[in-house]
């Protein structure tokens, strides 16, 4: 339509007498049809303009109009290089990825419209419809948590729903590696209060203490640890199984001579025996079995024993030169 015009009066800056008789007359039911949906959208951007003005205030309201714009050249040109992608998959036989978008939501103003569990799940195409309906009867039944369910069929990961969760609640999701935490930051928290809060201390920066944690129901935790170490808390979401393995491992005399020499799995990937994804199934096998990192990857077949071996020898030679590195310093 905006093209259509443009040509129109582009034709009238050379013939001036150039005009289109219009589509339909006033007399026909036609126009009056046009004036009806053209109120519906009148009222349409009215709607608007009130529901963002009650959340976000006059200035953003009154750009309601051209976001309705904007929002159209933006499904225009979605809409285009959807076509271009078909195009593509059809004529080089090569099916093009799923490509999704995530939206932000302010969880403060907007905690009432927060998107269910079952729609993020499904909306990630990490369940089925079929999954979620099978799932949602159970929960009137048992009246269990619909996550739990998911997981107790073997629908999703852990993983999969902690991190949708930490989405829906506006937080972040975490996956924690022990080793890599500064023992300064270890101090801040010690085991006890870990074990009993299920906290784990991850970094001290800019003022602010991150902790992961593997629940969502915080209740006045977070004001009672700003008010016991006098500095900004903020909470990222994690397993259950995390939490574990974190407090366990970070608090033993393993950690530090882990830290002190290579790991395993840094050995390895560095050489290119193994994968980042490999490494990263084998690290969450790890903290729900308690098996040592080789002994999963040589029964999942990834490397073969005799790999592990050459590996673990390397990693003990690499932890006795820097164990007499620092003897020698000192």
């Amino acid at each position: 339509m905006i093209a259509y015009l443009l040509l129109v009066e582009a034709i009238r800056l050379f013939r001036p007498d150039f005009a289109i008789p219009p589509l339909i007359r006033h007399d026909e039911i036609w126009w009056k049809l046009a004036l009806v949906v053209l109120g519906f959208f009148f009222w349409r951007i009215f709607m608007r303009f009130i529901f963002v003005y009650k959340i976000y205030g006059f200035t953003q309201a009154a750009l309601t109009p051209v976001r309705i714009v904007v929002g159209n050249v933006l499904n225009f040109a979605s809409s285009s290089l959807a076509m271009l992608w078909l195009v593509r998959a059809l004529s080089t036989g090569k099916e093009q990825g799923w490509i999704k978008t995530e939206h932000e939501f302010p969880a403060e103003k907007l905690e009432l419209f927060r998107r269910k569990i079952g729609d993020l799940l499904l909306s990630r195409h990490l369940i089925t419809a079929k999954q979620l309906e099978e799932a949602v009867k159970i929960q009137q039944k048992t009246k269990k948590r619909l996550g739990q369910i998911l997981l107790e069929k073997g629908y999703l990961s852990e993983e999969e729903l902690v991190s949708a969760l930490a989405y829906q609640r506006q937080m972040a999701f975490v996956e924690i590696d022990p080793f890599e935490v500064e023992p300064e930051v270890l101090r801040i928290i010690p085991r006890w209060l870990a074990e009993r809060y299920r906290v784990f201390p991850l970094k001290y920066e800019n003022g602010t203490l991150h902790l992961a944690i593997d629940r969502i129901d915080l209740g006045l935790l977070k004001s009672s640890l700003e008010d016991l170490f006098k500095v900004k808390i903020k909470f990222s979401l994690t397993t259950n199984y995390d939490i574990n393995y974190a407090i366990e491992k970070a608090y033993s005399e393993e950690y530090l001579r882990v830290i002190r020499g290579k790991r395993l799995g840094e050995l390895m990937l560095k050489d290119g025996v193994i994968s980042q994804a490999e490494l990263s199934a084998a690290l969450r096998k790890q903290k729900r079995t308690g098996e040592t990192l080789g002994e999963i990857l040589v029964t999942d077949g990834v490397i073969s024993p005799q790999v592990l071996e050459v590996y673990l020898r390397q990693q003990k030679n690499e932890w006795t030169s820097s164990t007499t590195e620092e003897e020698s310093k000192k």
